[in-house]
């Protein structure tokens, strides 16, 4: 079987598409997770001023820093976005996942900078006798990087995406009168389908 240049050009966009798609998905559950789960671990003072007895106080990511959560929620929903649109509302959709995906991961980032500043806002400025944090926020930043990556496939490369399929459905798409497939991209559809490409296909006759 001999691709059809036309073909291999459309199966490139539809297997870009798939992969941003994946990545941004991935990224924006990655972030929604992190920024759900406990970044921080105090330990205060019952009552004030006294070093004993103590209890401890949990806080999420989201709580510590809330437009990170919000950035996450935000890609989530440009993957649904994404699968709607076409054109330039793919692009402008994908601008939306980048500057979301930037937000989440720059918020991250800033816990390390300012965890101590964090966690006082967090805790009312009370005492604090020890606090531990773990690595959630690594992976926020992470989630972030891999949405602004997906976002920035889809502006530079959601127009042709777009564009290679309607091309495909005007040319290599079209079906001659007996209904037959014209392409090899189709013929492995129809297969995919249960049907067979080649019934009642007179060139083959």
């Amino acid at each position: 079987m001999v691709a059809v240049p036309g073909d291999v050009e459309v199966r490139n966009s539809r297997r870009e598409y798939a992969f941003a798609l994946v990545v941004l998905l991935v990224g924006a559950v990655g972030s929604v997770v992190a920024y759900g789960a406990t970044w921080v671990t105090v330990t205060v003072p019952v009552f004030a001023g006294e070093a004993s007895p103590t209890t401890q106080e949990t806080f999420t990511g989201r709580e510590l820093i809330g437009f990170g959560g919000a950035a996450g929620w935000v890609a989530l929903a440009a993957v649904a976005g994404i699968i709607a649109t076409r054109t330039w509302g793919r692009v402008i959709v994908g601008g939306v996942a980048v500057m979301a995906g930037a937000t989440a991961g720059v918020a991250g980032l800033t816990f390390i900078f300012s965890r101590d500043a964090l966690i006082r806002a967090a805790v009312d400025d009370g005492e604090i006798i020890s606090a531990q944090s773990n690595l959630w926020w690594l992976l926020a930043a992470v989630s972030g990087l891999a949405v602004v990556v997906a976002g920035i496939m889809v502006v530079v490369r959601g127009r042709r995406w777009a564009a290679l399929g309607r091309r495909y459905e005007r040319a290599g798409g079209t079906r001659i009168s007996d209904g037959q497939p014209t392409s090899a991209a189709q013929a492995w559809d129809a297969l995919d389908q249960g049907q067979d490409p080649t019934a009642d296909d007179p060139r083959l006759t």
